[in-house]
């Protein structure tokens, strides 16, 4: 066996075993955050800055409560409020919502780290002389809200009910139960 074959056989050797080291610690890593999951829900705080930094804008809660599943944790979260992106803005105020982090986001390139999931919310989308617009979604009518594209998460809605509302004035109703 020549001395450049030696080598490149050395050379694969390492890369599968560097390639199986990354791949064991990552299984180990995800096993501790699976363990520790129902502990992290003890300290709101400390999510609530994580998540503060990651959608890079306020964020808050009244109560929080965690379950794992296979992609990764999903916190249920009730009274959450997603402050303004900037000063003067409108902020987004939730009764529930859930925030699904998804580990495997890398593996999809268009797929964000973050989705925001919501059930039974309502939506409004507008038609005015500049075209279609989504204004905001709530639980509850008469609310102003932040508009929906203002979130830099993933949104998986659930049970949702679309207004329409176009220049005259007429309004649309459809509830779509997705």
């Amino acid at each position: 066996m020549s001395a450049w074959r030696h080598h490149l056989r050395r050379a694969r050797f390492a890369l599968t075993a560097l390639i199986a080291g990354l791949l064991i610690a990552a299984a180990v890593l995800m096993g501790i955050v699976q363990v520790l999951l129902p502990v992290a829900t003890h300290y709101p705080n400390f999510i609530a800055r994580q998540l503060s930094s990651r959608l890079h804008r306020p964020v808050s809660f009244s109560g929080i409560s965690s379950r794992w599943q296979p992609a990764g944790p999903l916190l249920m979260v009730r009274g959450l409020t997603l402050g303004p992106a900037q000063p003067g803005g409108k902020s987004i105020t939730l009764r529930h919502a859930s925030l699904k982090l998804d580990f495997s986001a890398w593996l999809r390139p268009a797929h964000r780290w973050i989705t925001l999931r919501l059930s039974g919310m309502e939506l409004r989308v507008e038609h005015t002389a500049s075209g279609w617009q989504v204004v905001g979604f709530g639980n509850s009518s008469g609310e102003t809200h932040a508009p929906l594209q203002s979130l830099p998460v993933d949104l998986d809605l659930s049970d949702l009910r679309v207004d329409i509302v176009d220049v005259r004035g007429a309004c649309w109703r459809h509830a779509c139960g997705w």
